[in-house]
């Protein structure tokens, strides 16, 4: 099925099943329609334990609104020049730089 939406508890399910079913990802991923990208990004989300936030940190803003922080002038530096460099799950690399 294209484009299906499924919960994180079906997601658990299927996961469950192509670990016990004895195939392997990419033939289990095949026979029932769905993604590769999906099935790992999906294990992932569901064996990484979550990052528990420090009781410091500020609170998410409830109304959606970037919190800006604001540097004296003499922070900032000297050259607008950046580089960087995104590895993609499926082998692709963006490199993408300023000089």
């Amino acid at each position: 099925m294209a484009n299906q939406q499924r919960t994180p508890q079906q997601w658990q399910q299927i996961i469950n099943q192509q670990e016990n079913s004895g195939l392997t990802i990419s033939v289990f991923c095949k026979q029932r329609s769905i993604t590769l990208s999906g099935f790992y990004l999906w294990r992932k989300r569901l064996t990484t334990p979550d990052v528990e936030t420090s009781t410091s940190s500020p609170a998410p803003s409830s109304d959606n609104t970037q919190d800006w922080i604001s540097f004296p002038q003499n922070q900032v530096p000297a050259s607008p020049q950046w580089q960087i460099e995104l590895s993609l799950p499926n082998g692709v690399i963006l490199r993408m730089n300023q000089h």
